[in-house]
């Protein structure tokens, strides 16, 4: 390694320091006027850019000859510089001065870049921080690792929900085996609450056919020409009337049972619908299959105990109840003990 100290002064690093140090804009010298260097701060710029693309630290890495280069290319630029910042006006030939000072200044520029571009390059490769880049590639490497951790966090958690979509999948499927089957219920009970409207008008219009028949039948006396005459013909009169009103009050009984027959049908169809549609939740609910057992009993007795139908009473009904045969299943399935 060479010491700088060993170089004729001005060292090779003072020289490079003072180009690396000007200012491209102080070339101008606005007070000029018309002779002013503004056309020179592009060259100065570039040649300051270039040498300070050079670091002083560098310096002490290249031999004799190459700082013997730079020592002098940097005092050559300096040189340059300074010329143009002592431009005296009342030298005379001002004009041709200035045209050769911006001409010297772009004609360095080639030697300058084609001379030190070898020694820049060496350089940044000399100071490069390796450790630095060892660091950075440390730090890559493990923002690697972290992201591949996070997408393999997400992509179990994505796991889990999976599998959760899949048991909840697979437990609406199970539940459909019962529940689908309350589509049934609400279709009869659709169908009762849609005929119980027909019977619900029938019913009106015969009450009003009665209501109007009896109304009518007060004024019948009143005409002379219905009245009768004799005994037979009073006991005809009398007769007819009965007869007309039995038959409407025949046919308004029989509307009206058919209405309340339809809703009562339509009530219990929907208490089978929402039996089937909650079971699972009270069988979930049960702490233990005996009492799970117990809740299917009941379930299964609100569903398909024969009910009244509304046609007949419930003293008059033949058929005995699902409960007690459901309630018999268990005993039957025992061993009978032979004691």
């Amino acid at each position: 390694m060479v010491d700088l100290a060993d170089l004729k002064a001005p060292s090779v690093q003072r020289s490079l320091e003072r180009v690396q140090s000007i200012e491209p804009a102080s070339v101008v010298l606005a007070k000029h006027g018309q002779y002013s260097f503004e056309d020179a701060v592009e060259p100065v710029s570039r040649l300051v850019s270039l040498f300070r693309q050079l670091p002083s630290s560098s310096l002490g890495h290249f031999p004799q000859q190459q700082l013997e280069m730079i020592q002098n290319l940097s005092d050559s630029v300096f040189s340059v510089i300074q010329e143009i910042k002592n431009f005296d006006l009342e030298a005379g030939d001002n004009t041709t001065r200035r045209q050769n000072l911006i001409a010297k200044l772009d004609s360095l520029y080639q030697g300058v870049f084609t001379q030190l571009f070898p020694l820049v390059a060496y350089a940044v490769a000399r100071t490069a921080d390796l450790g630095r880049l060892e660091i950075e590639q440390q730090a890559a490497l493990q923002r690697m690792r972290d992201e591949s951790q996070l997408a393999l966090a997400q992509q179990q958690d994505a796991q889990a929900e999976i599998e959760r979509v899949l048991d909840d999948v697979r437990r609406v499927a199970s539940e459909q085996g019962v529940t689908q089957q309350a589509i049934y219920f609400k279709n009869e009970a659709d169908r009762y609450e849609a005929q119980s409207r027909s019977w619900r008008r029938a019913t009106v219009t015969m009450a009003v056919a009665v209501g109007l028949f009896g109304l009518i039948a007060l004024f019948l006396p009143k005409w002379t020409w219905l009245a009768p005459t004799n005994s037979i013909e009073l006991v005809q009169y009398t007769l007819a009337k009965v007869l007309m009103f039995s038959v409407l009050v025949f046919m308004l009984i029989f509307c009206s049972r058919n209405f309340l027959a339809n809703r009562h049908n339509e009530a219990v169809n929907r208490h089978r619908q929402n039996a089937l549609l909650t079971y699972k939740v009270l069988v979930d609910a049960g702490s233990n299959g005996e009492a799970r057992d117990i809740i299917l009993n009941h379930a299964a007795s609100a569903i398909y105990k024969l009910h009244e139908t509304g046609f007949t009473r419930s003293s008059e009904s033949s058929g005995g109840s699902s409960a007690s045969v459901i309630e018999m299943l268990p005993k039957a399935s025992m061993p009978v003990s032979l004691g």
